[in-house]
């Protein structure tokens, strides 16, 4: 995306919207593939570019590198947003008196999420909860315990279907922001709200975003509260660790119990399979 000036021309990228129209298209992960097709097609109808040889090579390629081919994989916050939410106090001031109970569950959400949640992706779920303000209520099909709602989400101009099991709290979004990063969007949340939730359902609260699970004894800065690494940082420094206490004792087996260096290798093969390229995740 940063070729697209020298590629296309300073002209049209810097005297029209072009720009903004192409990464509107290209970096809304919450358009399905045939979707984001049908926009792509209009920009370059609109532009007319549609026989430009690199955005037509880059077109070919799309299922590479566009996040709406990428919806239905776990990706572990690889596409997750560097956004960071306003202070919560604008939040709630936007709030009509006539919301207040529903402010009042918010709130209550947002200090669960805030109490097991890292910091950083805390501020990511607070983006998700302030923005709730832009969705409307378009409708709700009930079917015994499932209600099914439309959820009309003004920054993306299309409206979202959430299913929410009223019995088991089970929930899915058509935008597949849960199934691609492992955090729930706007529209689940606009629905807990809707239904009262005061707390994320414990199955919908991804262990790798807690702090808990950074606090183990692998980290390598001991003593120290790393919940404010990134999920990834962290990641690796545990995969560093092992892999140095393994390598160090591996040609000197005697100065480690047999036992210890078995549960590193186990560790090691964990990681591997864990996140490897042919891995799921």
């Amino acid at each position: 995306m940063e070729k697209v000036s020298s590629k296309v021309g300073a002209i049209t990228c810097k005297e029209t919207d072009f720009l903004s129209r192409l990464h509107s298209v290209v970096w809304d992960s919450t358009l399905e593939p045939k979707e984001f097709e049908e926009k792509w097609l209009a920009v370059m109808n609109d532009f007319n570019l549609v026989g430009h040889k690199w955005l037509s090579s880059m077109y070919r390629d799309k299922h590479r590198w566009i996040p709406a081919y990428f919806r239905d994989m776990p990706m572990g916050g690889l596409l997750r947003t560097t956004q960071r939410s306003e202070s919560s106090n604008s939040f709630y001031k936007r709030q009509e008196h006539g919301l207040l109970p529903l402010t009042a569950v918010a709130t209550k959400i947002e200090l669960h999420a805030a109490s097991v949640y890292t910091h950083k992706v805390y501020y990511d779920v607070q983006v998700e909860l302030k923005n709730t303000s832009s969705c409307g209520f378009a409708g709700m099909p009930v079917n015994g315990d499932v209600r099914v709602y439309d959820i009309n989400d003004e920054m993306r101009y299309s409206t979202f279907q959430v299913s929410y099991n009223v019995a088991t709290q089970e929930v899915t979004c058509s935008c597949k922001l849960f199934e691609s990063n492992g955090l729930l969007c706007k529209h689940v949340f606009w629905v807990f709200l809707a239904n009262l939730l005061k707390s994320i359902p414990s199955k919908y609260i991804v262990p790798r975003w807690c702090k808990a699970s950074y606090r183990n004894p692998f980290s390598i800065l001991l003593g120290n509260i790393i919940e404010d690494c990134d999920p990834a940082d962290v990641i690796k420094m545990e995969i560093s660790n092992v892999w140095s206490e393994f390598y160090s004792t591996i040609g000197v087996a005697k100065s480690l119990p047999v036992d210890r260096i078995k549960e590193l290798a186990a560790l090691l093969k964990s990681f591997r399979e864990e996140f490897s390229p042919s891995s799921s995740s």
